[in-house]
């Protein structure tokens, strides 16, 4: 019954919301609630 439901869980298991922003994240990019910061918005 458990792994029943581990496939279950597995088949609706949500994709990162943003994971096309990955690569700035990697870059060092700075978030603030989803929104990019800006360099003034750093200052």
């Amino acid at each position: 019954m458990v792994f029943k439901l581990c496939q279950s869980a597995g088949k609706k298991r949500r994709r990162l919301d943003g994971s096309h922003r990955l690569a700035e994240i990697v870059r060092g990019v700075k978030f603030k609630d989803g929104e990019k910061l800006t360099e003034r918005a750093l200052a």
